[in-house]
């Protein structure tokens, strides 16, 4: 491949619609595609070996004499227009002079799929969710961004013109070039789940968003993407109001000479404050705040009552989460913790958090 064409395959490699470079061939009637980027590669079925007569069959006869135009200059550079594939489809081309060839943007019109104007149940449900949507015709590229999407990204009080290339451009430029070409891998091996966490600029200010979309297929093509995004900058901000409440916690406890456990169900994450580790011989940093702790520090001969108690409590079966558990010290002898643990439900009932204290009895037992 020479350095022009090489050139030439990182501009088409920058769009995400299918894009296409070719040369004449002779009196210019044949056209031959020397470079095409992967959304083309998609789209089209391309060998390696195209042409355009090839790819656009019968239709050919009106797209040739827009091609000599271009390359000639009797036409502008670029020109654009709508290709006739059948009665019912039209294609958006806009054709660009580049290199002794031509470079073809090629994006389907709007009535390949049912107008975005048409509220789905889903858009209309995500107009009261803190979760922004969005929903990308992938021949398109015309998308919808519910107004919480738009939220997030600082567009809600500007018109904007509803395409894909919008929400890539809203990326930090190094997040872009990594996601639109995995982006491209992922819709080619025929993935239908989407999960990524990308980082979007929203008036001047990074953003990271939770990311997560499925495809729907069509003759084996992808022909739409709905996404949901959550806000981690949030997520971010109320987790660190979160280690502030528990360190206040470990403050106040200390002074009771009590250590506390927090145990976060909705995303199993579980945090022991620095006193319950103490009480058990460890540093703060010897004992990570992983189950696997739980299960090292709770004494095999209790591991299953304190499971059992935990199940009872939770589902209702006992009010009140009271007893005395064995925990094995770092020097290997047993301490008896007298526990006590509540919990918090969602508005649905469900137990989303349980805050366990335990205090050292040992002596007290032995006595």
């Amino acid at each position: 491949m020479s350095d022009t064409l090489a050139l030439i395959q990182q501009v088409l490699d920058n769009a995400f619609e299918p894009a296409l470079y070719c040369q004449p061939e002779g009196d210019q009637h044949h056209w031959t595609v020397l470079a095409a980027n992967p959304a083309a590669h998609l789209q089209y079925s391309l060998t390696g070996h195209d042409t355009l007569e090839g790819i656009f069959g019968e239709a050919y006869p009106g797209l040739e004499p827009y091609c000599q135009a271009c390359v000639s200059g009797e036409a502008p550079s670029p020109t654009t227009f709508e290709l006739a594939l059948s009665p019912e489809f039209r294609l958006h081309i806009r054709i660009s002079a580049l290199a002794e060839g031509l470079v073809l943007h090629l994006r389907q019109p709007t009535a390949v799929t049912p107008p975005m104007t048409d509220e789905s149940p889903l858009q209309i449900l995500a107009q009261h969710t803190e979760q922004g949507l969005m929903e990308w015709h992938v021949r398109t590229g015309e998308t919808y961004f519910s107004p919480q999407m738009q939220r997030l990204l600082g567009w809600d009080q500007l018109d904007i013109h509803p395409h894909i290339d919008l929400w890539f451009n809203a990326m930090q430029p190094q997040e872009r070039s990594e996601l639109h070409p995995q982006l491209i891998r992922w819709l080619e091996e025929g993935r239908t789940e989407l999960r990524h966490q990308t980082v979007f600029m929203s008036h001047g200010v990074s953003r990271p968003l939770r990311c997560r979309g499925w495809v729907q297929y069509q003759d084996n093509q992808p022909v739409r993407v709905t996404y949901l995004f959550s806000d981690l900058s949030s997520l971010a901000q109320a987790r660190e109001e979160l280690v502030a409440q528990q360190d206040l916690l470990d403050l106040f406890l200390r002074a009771s000479d009590d250590g506390f456990w927090d145990w976060d169900l909705e995303n199993n994450r579980l945090y022991f404050s620095s006193r319950w580790k103490e009480m058990l011989g460890y540093q703060n940093q010897e004992l990570p705040n992983l189950w696997t702790s739980w299960h090292k520090v709770i004494a095999p001969e209790d591991q299953e009552k304190a499971s059992q108690l935990i199940q009872a409590f939770n589902s209702g079966e006992i009010p009140e989460f009271k007893a005395e558990i064995r925990c094995r010290h770092k020097s290997g002898k047993n301490r008896w913790i007298w526990m006590r643990a509540m919990h918090q439900r969602n508005s649905h009932g469900k137990v989303v958090r349980m805050v366990g204290v335990g205090t050292d009895i040992t002596t007290l037992r032995v006595k």
